[in-house]
């Protein structure tokens, strides 16, 4: 039934819905603090009874809005149910981007025959093959990620586990741990970092290489500023939700110092592509898959997303791209 502006619920209405969202909190694990408990209220209305209804139904509100990304930034890693196709084209250009800085960087911290290695967050496992031929038979390489589905077809050398760097530890003894575009997916990555770092053996090297948003333009297109206006909102929503922190990368050599390495080197990677090439295909895949997962999951809306395909079904344009931070670190003898 409608309700004229002005007119006051009656009062045994507004304690009974009152005391139904307070319990639906309670129930949930969050107390109704401001109120008391649910048997705590009033039988009668106290004051303004529709105030307090409206205090607590905002509050209720908060609650299963801040649940809601929580329950996001809690699911794996935001492409994981991407079909394994998209997914390995994307990968491939990924791949195809920054492989080479990658291998010039492993080769600088002296990865030899013999060695044992880890990867985590292994992907489809380029980084994988050449670990594995690097080091030979007489060295092993651990490929571990939270979904395997696309490391198939590997050396006999190489050892495929699933494993979730949130929660579980690694073996000791590694003399190389190499990661990826991975701590900026993780809602703690310091503490993915001890456990990567608590792997290497003393004198063993980390090759740790994440993404930084700070640079990134969509340029080209009439609509650019909007454009580049949205994507900062979807930057800035996964950070809210702790499904990705865009601008981790440019804490990484810090982030190293504070687990405890002695810092070797650091560099960032930073470029522009246009159409058909490998950085902006590589950009449009990401974007798009992302963002569809991200409206799904009420992050961000549907406006949003359609600024992105705008952009990326345009010919002309041209983005300067993620920047990819890498650094070197040595843990002490």
């Amino acid at each position: 039934m409608s309700q004229s502006p002005g007119d006051e619920p009656r009062s045994s209405d507004v304690v009974r819905s009152v005391r139904r969202v307070a319990a639906q909190l309670e129930d949930a694990g969050r107390p109704s603090r401001d109120f008391g408990s649910a048997s705590e209220l009033p039988t009668q209305a106290a004051g303004s009874a529709g105030t307090l209804h409206a205090r607590l139904c905002c509050r209720a509100h908060r609650w299963r809005k801040d649940r809601r990304l929580e329950a996001t930034a809690e699911n794996r890693y935001v492409l994981s149910t991407v079909d394994a196709a998209t997914e390995l084209k994307r990968l491939g250009l990924l791949a195809q981007r920054f492989d080479a800085g990658t291998v010039r960087r492993l080769v600088e911290l002296g990865v030899t025959k013999g060695w044992r290695c880890v990867e985590v967050g292994a992907g489809h496992g380029s980084i994988v093959r050449w670990l594995a031929d690097r080091v030979g038979p007489a060295g092993s390489v651990v490929a571990a990620d939270i979904d395997t589905r696309l490391l198939t077809g590997l050396p006999d050398n190489v050892d495929v586990r699933e494993l979730d760097i949130r929660d579980q530890d690694l073996e000791p003894g590694f003399d190389l741990a190499h990661c990826r575009a991975l701590l900026m997916h993780l809602p703690d990555p310091e503490a993915a970092l001890a456990r990567i770092v608590a792997a290497l053996r003393p004198g063993g090297v980390l090759l740790a290489e994440e993404g930084d948003f700070g640079l990134l333009h969509l340029g080209g297109h009439p609509n650019s500023a909007a454009q580049n206006d949205a994507h900062q909102q979807i930057v800035n929503a996964m950070r809210e939700a702790r499904i990705m922190d865009g601008y981790l990368g440019r804490t990484l050599p810090e982030m190293l110092l504070a687990s405890g390495l002695e810092l070797q080197f650091a560099e960032i990677d930073s470029a522009t592509g246009r159409p058909g090439e490998a950085e902006y295909e590589w950009m449009r895949t990401t974007l798009l898959q992302a963002t569809a997962k991200l409206v799904a999951a009420g992050v961000i809306d549907a406006a949003t997303r359609r600024t992105v395909e705008e952009f990326f079904s345009t010919s002309g344009t041209v983005v300067t791209s993620i920047s990819l931070v890498a650094a070197g670190g040595r843990k002490p003898t």
